[in-house]
């Protein structure tokens, strides 16, 4: 977004139109490959709802309001979490727990997003310094 500037609308409405876009081309895709299920009942719609507001529509508006607000370097490095939270939550929900593998691929993550948050932090720190020198 600093690149080539804001959207010209608002955040929440570029972000829905981007879901809009990817839906679509995902419909596709299920008339395609014929992949559509028999029958939706409620509680189908309900977990199309909440994965389409809750779990996607609010976090992006999240991502690209901190994207403005951060910079994109700054917020960049934080999508490396996202499996992270996929192993927490597979834990958590379905006792699904990661392998050892998986957990030094985790810690390898968390160490690369502290390293890269204070290398940021002095990188900011020196061009201040050298900014304010008379």
């Amino acid at each position: 977004m600093n690149k080539w500037g804001a959207p010209p609308i608002p955040l929440l409405g570029f972000t829905g139109w981007q879901l809009l876009i990817a839906g679509v081309e995902l419909s596709v895709v299920v008339l395609l490959t014929q992949d559509i299920p028999s029958q939706l009942i409620p509680v189908h719609w309900l977990g199309l709802f909440l994965l389409a507001t809750v779990l996607t529509a609010g976090p992006f508006a999240l991502w690209f309001s901190a994207i403005k607000q951060l910079g994109a370097v700054t917020v960049a490095p934080f999508m490396l979490l996202v499996p992270v939270t996929a192993f927490i939550l597979d834990a958590l929900i379905k006792g699904i727990w990661p392998t050892t593998l998986q957990l030094v691929g985790v810690a390898l993550v968390m160490g690369g997003l502290v390293l890269s948050q204070q290398t940021l932090a002095v990188a900011r720190s020196t061009l201040e310094a050298s900014v304010h020198k008379p």
